[in-house]
């Protein structure tokens, strides 16, 4: 029976199904774990490296959502989804700061309509919104580079045990060879008449 379940459970992480709920699942975590960050622009504070989590946030949504576990389609899905997440998030704080202060407009959704158009046409505030966006585009990919191993936890379990006993035995192997050159050092020292003989 659990063979059927385990198989059953193979079978739905390779249906177009679960890559369109990986896809969604990974937009979402992005977009959630932006709010942070948008809501402190909001309040007037740039804290940048709260970008950092918008690939957590991408990854959690993945797996939640169950995404398929191949690690090369989640591991894309989760970059792209943070990066395009960070865009939209900064596009969204930049319209704003255009509406409010730039336009003295209130802050209505209806103004929303022409700000991008208004940010991409405008070569000050286009200059300005683009020279920033590295600062966002960079936290972000920190933030991902340090998920690439959790990904690999959830999509290939095995191999990353694997690498990890290999890696045990390697540190043991080599703390062996230290110690069995420390004891001959030791005893050399202990006895230098018997090298001399």
């Amino acid at each position: 029976m659990e063979d059927e379940l385990s198989g059953r459970e193979d079978s739905n992480q390779s249906a177009p199904l679960a890559y369109l709920r990986g896809i969604l699942g990974a937009a979402l975590g992005a977009l959630v774990a932006g709010i942070p960050w948008g809501v402190l622009i909001y309040l007037g504070w740039f804290v940048g490296w709260l970008a950092f989590f918008i690939g957590f946030g991408a990854f959690f949504g993945y797996k939640l959502f169950k995404g398929p576990k191949i690690t090369i389609f989640a591991t894309t899905t989760i970059w792209i989804t943070s990066f395009v997440s960070a865009f939209v998030w900064y596009l969204g704080m930049i319209t704003y700061q255009v509406v409010t202060e730039i336009l003295n407009i209130p802050f209505q959704l209806i103004h929303l309509i022409d700000i991008p158009e208004t940010i991409f046409t405008t070569p000050a505030i286009r200059s300005d919104f683009f020279a920033d966006l590295w600062i966002p585009a960079l936290v972000t990919a920190v933030g991902l580079i340090g998920i690439r191993r959790v990904i690999r936890e959830y999509t290939d379990p095995d191999s990353v045990r694997e690498e990890d006993e290999a890696a045990a035995r390697a540190v043991l192997e080599k703390s062996e060879e230290t110690s069995s050159e420390e004891a001959v050092e030791k005893e050399s020292t202990e006895n230098p008449d018997e090298k001399s003989e």
